[in-house]
């Protein structure tokens, strides 16, 4: 599952992509920015796929 949440911090907002294992309900991966560009999710799907390299993405 993946899942996009805007976090508060001090007046400004952070932007938090995740992806989700669907069984264990368990944090898989993600990425963290100040901007939602349109690769955040996609960023934290390459982190949990390969944490080193990012291919495409990174």
């Amino acid at each position: 599952m993946k899942n996009i949440t805007c976090l508060s911090k001090q007046g400004s907002w952070l932007y938090l992509g995740s992806y989700q294992d669907a069984y264990s309900r368990k944090a898989v991966s993600w990425d963290v920015r100040e901007m939602m560009p349109e690769d955040l999710v996609n960023k934290a799907l390459c982190r949990a796929d390969s944490p080193r390299e990012c291919g495409q993405w990174g």
